[in-house]
């Protein structure tokens, strides 16, 4: 289901050059939740890292 749902969301973007996100939750231990194969799918993943503490928060690219 994941990879038909993310397919036709890929090739409607492709048709219309239109960005597309996709949002996914990590896991404490920092992968993707889920299926791994979302993560194969899609051009890039990005993580948001930082805690409550902080006012700032780092956007960091695992895999592009």
């Amino acid at each position: 289901q994941i990879r038909e749902c993310t397919a036709q969301l890929l090739r409607y973007a492709k048709q219309t050059e239109t960005p597309i996100f996709l949002i996914g939750h990590i896991t404490k231990e920092g992968s993707l939740a889920g299926p791994k194969v979302l993560e194969h799918m899609v051009d890039t993943v990005l993580q948001f890292e930082g805690d409550r503490n902080h006012v700032y928060r780092l956007l960091r690219s695992i895999k592009n």
